[in-house]
């Protein structure tokens, strides 16, 4: 908590360069220029994000500029691969306008439009980092962001450079804002709904990659992981990654908990390790065979931020009925939900998405 506190203050001292950089996105794209009322960011994300007519402009400013390459990445990667397979869930996500990055040279800002496709000068220029997937349609996208977890240099946040997205603006509201309005009904249709578009993302296929192409880098540092606390030789391939960015996380669990874990008592923080298993692959292994066997779970996509604040739903915000009924339109209006932000997408098994999903949807599921 004391991280978000502080990224938000940052991102209301820095206004005036978030207004300036909205200016030059919304003039490269022939966006319609902002109101008054639209002059400033919306949320309480730690990203600037501001809603101008009915699109809404993203400005990747958290982590440095190697964490939020790789969010900008993978979504554009994730979104192309919904595309080309027709999935149902196109029309429950937002509609991409445009995206590139913002660089600021000479006193002034400039949008270099890209597609998550090949890696632009520009951001090779700043950002000379060594790209594992080069021969993949999207280099920067969700395998070499996998890759990217399993480091643990530290990238400075300070450089010049800063991805953008422009998307549709949704229909509906968020569900952090109609909850309390809602009768159980209304949350568990909306939940039953959530569980398809949650299906359709856990059914896409994972990018193709040929693990044997993988650079030397990729290479050595399995075999570090090889000699290190647990084995993970015996660690399925498309595994690997996940197990060995989950072991580095493991180390630095203290700190972690630490700058976000605000209303955790110290005692619990110390103890963190204590409760995590020695074989992190442990947490994967959690199906059975017909033999009762534990074997290792089949990984897909992973939103990873299913919260209240990601959902939207066209809902009802009018009176009910007078005799305060829900009818067959409220509750059609309640399918009619949208997910956002797929920065934090990543690798895990199905089971990952109750773990970062709003308790009032994950107790409606358990009851539908």
């Amino acid at each position: 908590m004391n991280a978000c506190r502080q990224q938000g203050a940052c991102l209301a001292i820095n206004v005036d360069k978030w207004y300036a950089c909205l200016e030059e996105i919304s003039e490269c794209h022939s966006l319609p220029p902002p109101s008054e009322d639209e002059k400033l960011p919306v949320g309480t994300g730690s990203n600037p994000v501001f809603i101008v007519s009915d699109n809404v402009i993203k400005i990747y400013a958290e982590g440095g500029l190697g964490y939020s390459v790789h969010g900008l990445g993978t979504e554009l990667e994730f979104y192309d691969l919904v595309q080309k397979l027709g999935s149902p869930l196109i029309n429950h996500i937002p509609e991409i306008i445009a995206s590139g990055f913002l660089v600021y040279q000479d006193g002034v800002y400039r949008t270099v439009p890209w597609d998550g496709k090949g890696i632009p000068d520009v951001l090779a220029k700043y950002y000379p980092l060594e790209v594992f997937y080069a021969d993949s349609c999207f280099p920067l996208g969700l395998w070499s962001k996998q890759l990217l977890g399993m480091t643990s240099s530290t990238d400075v946040s300070d450089k010049p450079i800063w991805p953008y997205m422009v998307a549709r603006k949704c229909k509906g509201d968020i569900f952090a804002r109609i909850r309390d309005t809602l009768s159980m009904t209304e949350i568990l249709n909306l939940a039953s709904s959530l569980g398809v578009q949650m299906r359709n993302i856990h059914r896409l296929p994972l990018p193709h990659v040929e693990l044997e192409h993988v650079s030397e880098s990729w290479n050595a540092n399995i075999k570090a992981k090889e000699s290190s606390t647990f084995n993970v030789a015996h660690v399925p391939p498309e595994w690997k990654q996940v197990v060995s960015t989950l072991d580095r996380r493991k180390k630095n669990i203290k700190k972690h908990l630490s700058n976000w874990g605000g209303s955790i008592p110290q005692v619990l923080i110390d103890k963190a390790e204590e409760y995590l298993p020695d074989d992190m692959s442990f947490l994967i292994k959690f199906v059975k065979d017909d033999d009762g066997d534990s074997v290792y779970a089949v990984p897909s996509w992973i939103h990873s931020d299913i919260m209240d604040d990601n959902i939207l739903s066209e809902g009802t915000t009018e009176p009910r009925t007078s005799t305060g009924c829900t009818t067959d339109e409220d509750l059609n209006k309640m399918d009619a939900i949208h997910i956002i932000d797929f920065s934090d997408l990543s690798i895990g098994a199905t089971a990952y998405f109750t773990r970062t999903t709003s308790w009032e949807l994950y107790l409606a599921c358990g009851r539908s």
